[in-house]
């Protein structure tokens, strides 16, 4: 996981204390920081591939965690962010709980292969309940990074 997530995730890719009023504010604003990170070229083209990909199924999982994804034109690596959500924001989750981390991921239409290794990677890493614990109590991006990024 360590060599595939540290060239992804630095502290510039992940916003702390979000409080988004939707799960669209939550992609919205991990989109804008991605901006802002200069990951991105164009910011409203992703949003809506994303929220597009968002309509066919949720990707709320379990336990507090959301993986919104798209396949886009407009990345040409995979590109991740983060958010955490400390109070939590629904996800149409499959446990009916708000999520509280929030990794979106983005990848380019031909990298099939990274974008679900990516996906599965994170969801490993995710399911175990300590890490999950620290990233919502994380008080620096540092930190969000430094657990990602195991």
């Amino acid at each position: 996981m360590k060599e595939q997530t540290q060239v992804l995730i630095d502290e510039n890719c992940v916003v702390l204390n979000m409080r988004p009023a939707s799960k669209e504010d939550a992609i919205r604003g991990i989109i804008e920081q991605l901006a802002r990170a200069n990951k991105l070229k164009n910011p409203e083209a992703i949003l809506t591939s994303v929220l597009y990909r968002e309509s066919l199924a949720s990707t709320g999982l379990e336990k507090g965690i959301a993986l919104p994804h798209a396949k886009t034109s407009e990345v040409e690596n995979l590109v991740v962010g983060i958010g955490i959500v400390p109070n939590g924001v629904d996800f149409n989750s499959l446990d009916n709980k708000d999520a509280n981390i929030i990794v979106l991921v983005l990848s380019s239409l031909n990298s099939v292969s990274a974008h679900v290794a990516f996906l599965a990677s994170i969801s490993n890493l995710l399911s175990k309940e300590e890490v999950r614990e620290r990233l919502v109590h994380a008080k620096t991006k540092a930190e969000v990074v430094k657990e990602i990024n195991l």
